[in-house]
């Protein structure tokens, strides 16, 4: 007999996908847009120096759409189960400060404040793939942060999660609330909030979060500001 779970399981998958497909299509369509706007501007264009520039201009969205496409590929070998992980040890202490500083270097007018502790926190997991985890909470956060902004990185742990969160107290203003990050994306798209190019990977980083026995959240405090918090259970 049915009691009604395994339709409750249907329809938030149901959901689940619908706001993945919605999610493709915000993030794919500003830089397909951009990149058919610059080639039409090419195939008129007959000053040779002015179309060498825009050539060169084509490679910023050239980028955006390679990188979302592998976002895609990442996200359906998670959903499908085919995710394989490298059990390798990691200093995620140091690895949350190499990305700050690699972040650092090519941002301009933003403020990234770490809050890591001193000593080294090993952990066993997949370096890479935790690395892209930091980004993507980094890429959402800066987003949604006016130029001149502090942006707060803080990594903590407890007995049996580790903690890495992105905040910033002036941040332009997401949808308020607290929730799961998958709700705080569907409210997104209902009020038409610029995020384009984050969505993906933070619905990627939360399928992650979700395969180590972890969660993605996001807060938004009325007074202002987003932050966002990936915990995972802590592996020694």
């Amino acid at each position: 007999m049915n009691d009604g779970s395994e339709d409750h399981t249907a329809e938030q998958n149901a959901r689940k996908d619908s706001l993945f497909l919605r999610l493709v299509s915000r993030d794919l369509g500003e830089p397909f847009a951009e990149f058919r706007i610059r080639f039409q501007d090419l195939t008129n264009e007959t000053n040779l120096f002015v179309l060498r520039e825009s050539l060169a201009e084509l490679s910023e969205p050239v980028y955006r759409l390679d990188r979302l496409i592998r976002d895609l590929v990442d996200t359906a070998a998670i959903e499908s189960g085919e995710l394989i992980d490298k059990e390798e040890t990691v200093d995620l202490a140091a690895l949350l400060s190499e990305q700050i500083s690699k972040r650092l270097r090519r941002l301009h007018g933003y403020r990234l404040q770490p809050e890591i502790p001193s000593s080294a926190l090993h952990v066993t997991g997949d370096k890479a793939r935790l690395a892209t985890l930091i980004n993507d909470l980094l890429d959402a956060v800066i987003l949604f942060s006016p130029e001149g902004g502090t942006i707060l990185a803080r990594l903590s742990r407890d007995e049996d999660n580790i903690c890495i969160s992105t905040e910033n107290r002036a941040a332009h203003s997401p949808p308020a609330g607290t929730g799961t990050i998958l709700e705080w994306l569907d409210a997104c798209l209902q009020e038409a909030k610029g995020f384009e190019g984050v969505g993906i990977g933070l619905y990627r980083s939360y399928l992650t979060a979700r395969f180590w026995g972890g969660e993605l959240n996001v807060v938004t405090p009325p007074g202002g500001g987003v932050s966002f918090t990936l915990c995972i259970p802590y592996k020694k």
